[in-house]
């Protein structure tokens, strides 16, 4: 902030010094030198304008992931579901007593990764912060067997953002919890992804 302010400061004086310096000058020149200081001044301007247009997208941003990560746990608290999947690598999460919360998580998930699809969001800016509810759910053996093989058609942008998110975790050494029990090493994950793509374009 103090830097943009220096900024303005210098560029306001120069301009108001080239300005006065042209009143001093022939009608010719001094036209001129206007000319140049009037072009400078809408460079500067378009230039603030734009660092304006970036700050204020990144602060819209993570205004927008703080209330996504608020979704989480208001108005229904998936909290509870991920305690139960957090457990080890066996699941200890009644799947028919918490199906309905279940369900909500995916569709969480799915929310999430169709954000991710349409590159809304980046994992640069959401792995610290969402990557691990992704994967403890989407890792999780028996949610895998009981609901996101037979009903994958419901979740293809979980599938799809699984994969590019697993990839991005590997290049980046960064770990994957319940790696050992991975959605990508189900039945048909990348025939199904593969489909996905083609369906795509």
């Amino acid at each position: 902030m103090k830097k943009s302010i220096l900024i303005t400061c210098i560029s306001t004086f120069f301009i108001a010094m080239a300005l006065f310096a042209s009143l001093l000058l022939d009608s010719k020149t001094g036209s001129r030198v206007s000319q140049i200081v009037t072009i400078i001044t809408a460079l500067i301007g378009a230039a603030a304008l734009f660092v304006q247009f970036i700050r204020d997208k990144k602060i819209n941003q993570v205004s927008f992931i703080l209330d996504f990560s608020k979704s989480f746990y208001d108005p229904i608290n998936l909290g509870e579901v991920m305690n139960k999947l957090e457990e080890g690598t066996k699941t200890s999460i009644n799947f028919d007593k918490d199906y309905n919360d279940i369900v909500n998580y995916l569709q969480w998930c799915e929310t999430l990764s169709s954000l991710i699809v349409d590159n809304v969001f980046s994992f640069k800016t959401i792995d610290a912060i969402f990557s691990y509810r992704f994967f403890v759910i989407t890792n999780d053996p028996l949610v895998q067997e009981k609901e996101l093989i037979p009903y994958k058609e419901f979740y293809e942008n979980i599938y799809l953002v699984h994969k590019k998110w697993s990839e991005y975790k590997n290049k980046h050494k960064k770990k994957i919890i319940k790696l050992e029990t991975s959605l990508s090493a189900t039945p048909d994950y990348e025939k199904f992804i593969k489909r996905i793509k083609e369906v795509g374009m």
